[in-house]
């Protein structure tokens, strides 16, 4: 719970990168490839979990095992993962377009 209950504070720094590291005349744009990535990665996500479910049960069953559902979860620490290089790697780059940024308060 610790771990996605972090998901909602991490998916607002993708929305701080957006607005100060873009031209101010394409901040409607870059917030909204935040919110469909962000969507669409939740969205896969939840299909993979269902996928892992339904490939550990057996056919004409309908009853999900503790073990399925203890590999399903291990789903998202992948996606998990790349986002939080994405977000290193960003931090590395926007330093630099934050003190360009023109709305930048020092």
């Amino acid at each position: 719970m610790i771990v996605a209950g972090a998901g909602s504070p991490i998916g607002l720094v993708g929305f701080d990168f957006a607005g100060i590291a873009t031209p101010p005349a394409q901040v409607g744009t870059a917030m909204a490839l935040v919110n469909i990535t962000g969507y669409a990665a939740t969205i896969a996500v939840i299909f993979e979990i269902g996928l892992v479910l339904d490939l550990l049960t057996p056919p004409g069953s309908s009853h999900y095992s503790a073990h399925a559902f203890s590999l399903a979860m291990l789903v998202p620490y992948p996606v998990w993962l790349v986002t939080g290089v994405q977000i290193w790697l960003c931090t590395r780059r926007v330093p630099g377009a934050i003190t360009a940024c023109p709305t930048h308060a020092p």
